[in-house]
């Protein structure tokens, strides 16, 4: 679905496009695409924010977080027995 997308966009009041999906997401990257842009494309009556169309939430939308995990440390050596200070001095 996001290959057949096509959205012209209104910087600076000048009409530009159409951008596939992958432009429109480099453009919200770059800033240059808010949810507050006016966008059309073939079919629609009217330019609306970029906001209010159901099939551009997703550029919106921040990837998930990595499922981060701390490292496994590994287990300290066995205590010596209890007679010897282990290299301690006294």
């Amino acid at each position: 679905m996001k290959n057949n997308i096509e959205y012209n966009v209104t910087v600076d009041g000048k009409s530009l496009g159409p951008f596939k999906w992958d432009a429109l997401q480099k453009m919200v990257w770059e800033g240059k695409l808010s949810r507050k842009t006016s966008v059309w494309k073939l079919g629609m009556d009217n330019w609306v924010e970029c906001g209010t169309v159901a099939e551009l939430q997703e550029l919106f939308t921040p990837p998930p977080l990595p499922d981060l995990k701390p490292p496994t440390l590994p287990k300290p050596p066995p205590l010596p027995p209890s007679g010897d200070a282990g290299g301690v001095l006294e």
